[in-house]
């Protein structure tokens, strides 16, 4: 029903704008609001409702608008339709809800003297007073509006709670307790659905799902998944003897869905000893063009107290099963002839040293060896409580390999222990057979050296050292890591990854006085699409890094758009630019940052876990920094941490928590009912279509009567 509310009086203007203030065309939805003779100064002793409603405008010069929080549109012939209030509309799962549109229909039911809806805990809740309890109410509502708005919770009062001015209170309404229902929950219908909502449960945890079972709707990545525990997923399925893709879980991100596409594992990898050359990667070849003074001294480790007392001979005898099942473990290097080759060698006992005093693990990190070897050795430190030191050279190992190395050193020590012969998962794809597939791929990136000639960036290199790097440090709270993890996305269709890399880039525009910042950006790089190949628990280096161009331009809902857009445009996973790097057919870039997401931090379970005492620098402080900021980033116990490393920390100090407050500013403008928006990337198999035909067509389709709410 349509309801006019007519045309401004002489010396009023009224306005319908955006969330920008931007005019909005005939029949677009927007807020009204008002200027003109008009308008008061403001709220009689409250400055902040004062500051929040009346704004300056930005169309007549010392004038004032007063937001009305109405959601309305001009008519074609001036008049004005009210739509309803934008504090009582909501986002909920993708869909804008006008929940006194439900209210209105409840009411419309027999029985029913009062009704109001809430969204609690991510669900529509309908509160209704009539005589008695009704039953069925959901099914008569289903009849008359959408299924996204019908509610999955229905509560019986006796009446609606009234505050001081007549209206429904709803504070009092959200202190009710609520009948304990899983309206919204589809139970699995066979046991691989099963299998899927359990691992799911298992791998998000109950921070993520609340403590809720994981029904076959569920969406992984909405509830806070992403694609480092997707490989985790992926691991745990072989076990159970399914085969699953990441490419398969970001295009099927539910139980239901990935039951249809997940396998039987038919086939395995190569099981025995893999020795003899292998290719460079791509990574590799970026490490050595760095020329370190200290190339040897570029590790990763681990350091971690044990709940068990470890016997050195069945560490020892752990560590060899280790460097014979993982190949990685045995690469060395050596340069020839200008050019530096890769090699596997055969299997041999690996490097174990036991330590009386924590001084002398340093000589542990620094005891490897590019050419001869080792590059993965362990250390046996005494004390109360006992520790365990596994270090490998980056060459190796990413932050991926870290677990399944934990959870087999573990699997063999137990099974050592009570005298059995332990075997390990089977091997998944080698790292050698992974460099050969990307050699061969090569040759089909050709095509996209234009696209990255537009992306690299001519910062000069930094001259610092290590040694002269300091890190500064933030951290977020549960409640809003755990609002950006989920509730922020349905706005824009977003993944978490992309609202850090808008608050990132406007933190740095902010800083550097431009707004086209270049993140020269990390990922895991075990997502490349290659038939057949499965690399979730295979250790070595896949990291993938390439530069990305941002622009922080715009108000919040642009920057979202840019960044989201940016990063989409990549093409192929960004395995490209290293490629063409190595062919020497990319000049070198040098980002105004580098950034590392690593997602949520693998722990895994057992009887070690991360030590109180700090580890051996994993990098000598003579080597020098590749960028004068390096940002990492990760989810830690429910909350998200943040790790600045900068050699001009007096400068950059308030940064990180900078990064956090525009972090905060885009969720919240995420969470507001008004934002959102379609984009090009939403529509990936339209080639050619972009913002401005979609906007044309979007605006074409909102002419037209909506059908499902005749």
């Amino acid at each position: 029903m349509i309801v006019p509310i007519g045309k401004p009086i002489a010396n009023l203007r009224l306005y319908i704008l955006d969330e920008s203030l931007k005019p909005l065309p005939i029949g677009s939805i927007g807020e009204l609001h008002i200027g003109g003779v008009g308008v008061a100064r403001g709220y009689l002793k409250r400055p902040d409702l004062t500051e929040e409603r009346f704004l300056a405008s930005p169309f007549i010069d010392g004038d004032r608008l007063y937001r009305t929080g109405d959601r309305c549109r001009f008519l074609a012939d001036g008049n004005i339709e009210y739509l309803g209030r934008l504090d009582h509309q909501v986002k909920l799962r993708g869909q804008r809800i006008e929940l006194g549109e439900i209210d209105a229909a409840v009411l419309n039911l027999p029985a029913i003297t009062g009704a109001c809806t809430l969204v609690i805990d991510n669900r529509l809740v309908a509160f209704y007073s009539s005589s008695a309890a009704q039953s069925g109410l959901d099914t008569l509502l289903a009849t008359e509006l959408p299924a996204y708005m019908v509610p999955a919770v229905w509560v019986h009062i006796p009446t609606l709670p009234l505050n001081s001015n007549g209206k429904i209170d709803r504070k009092a309404l959200a202190a009710l307790p609520l009948p304990q229902t899983q309206k919204d929950y589809a139970a699995p219908r066979n046991a691989l659905e099963s299998l899927l909502c359990q691992l799911f449960g298992e791998l998000l945890g109950e921070s993520l799902t609340g403590g809720r079972a994981v029904g076959t709707t569920d969406s992984f990545f909405a509830l806070g998944g992403d694609s480092i525990l997707g490989l985790k997923l992926i691991s745990r399925l072989r076990e159970h003897g399914y085969s699953l893709t990441p490419r398969d879980l970001f295009r099927s991100p539910t139980p239901a869905a990935l039951a249809q596409v997940t396998t039987a594992l038919l086939t395995q990898a190569e099981q025995g000893e893999v020795t003899g050359a292998m290719p460079l990667m791509p990574l590799h070849q970026w490490f050595f063009d760095q020329q370190q003074p200290q190339a040897a001294h570029w590790n990763q480790s681990v350091l971690a107290d044990s709940d068990r007392r470890l016997e050195p001979a069945i560490v020892q005898a752990v560590l060899d099963r280790l460097v014979g099942h993982h190949d990685a473990l045995r690469l060395r290097f050596a340069e020839v002839d200008g050019q530096w080759q890769a090699r596997i060698a055969p299997v041999a006992p690996a490097q174990l040293t036991c330590c009386e005093h924590p001084d002398q693990l340093l000589r542990v990190a620094q005891s490897l060896d590019l050419q001869h070897g080792p590059l993965f050795a362990a250390a046996l430190l005494e004390g109360e409580p006992q520790r365990l030191y596994l270090v490998a050279h980056h060459l190796v190992v990413d932050a991926v390999s870290w677990t399944p190395l934990l959870e087999d050193f573990q699997h063999l020590y137990s099974g050592l222990e009570r005298g059995e012969q332990p075997t390990l998962p089977a091997k998944t794809t080698s790292y050698r057979q992974w460099a050969e597939h990307l050699h061969v791929h090569a040759a089909k990136v050709a095509g996209e050296q234009r696209y990255w000639s537009t992306q690299i960036s001519v910062n000069r290199p930094p001259v610092a050292t290590v040694a002269e790097r300091r890190t500064l440090s933030a951290r977020w709270e549960a409640t809003r890591t755990h609002q950006w993890l989920t509730e922020s996305h349905a706005a824009y269709r977003t993944q978490p990854e992309e609202l850090l890399i808008a608050a990132l880039a406007a933190t740095l525009a902010e800083t550097e006085g431009r707004s086209d910042i270049v993140v020269d950006l990390e990922r895991h790089g075990r997502d490349a699409p290659f038939d057949g190949l499965d690399v979730s628990r295979t250790v070595g280096w896949f990291t993938t890094l390439f530069p990305l161009r941002v622009s922080a331009s715009g108000a919040r809902g642009d920057q979202v758009r840019n960044a989201k857009e940016a990063l989409r445009a990549v093409p192929g996973q960004g395995l490209g630019y290293g490629l063409l790097r190595q062919r020497g057919q990319l000049p070198a870039s040098h980002g105004d940052v580098l950034f590392n997401y690593l997602g949520h931090e693998q722990t895994p379970e057992g009887w070690l876990r991360a030590s109180s005492l700090t580890p051996p620098a994993d990098v000598s402080p003579a080597n020098r920094v590749t960028h004068a900021r390096e940002v990492v980033a990760w989810l830690e116990d429910g909350v998200l941490r943040v790790e600045w490393h900068s050699v001009t920390p007096e400068a950059d100090s308030r940064l990180p928590a900078r990064l956090l407050e525009h972090l905060q500013a885009l969720v919240e403008h995420c969470l507001d009912p008004q934002a959102g928006a379609l984009m090009p990337s939403d529509f990936p198999l339209a080639k050619a279509l972009n913002q401005k035909s979609l906007d044309k067509l979007l605006g074409k389709l909102k002419t037209k009567p909506n059908s499902q709410s005749q």
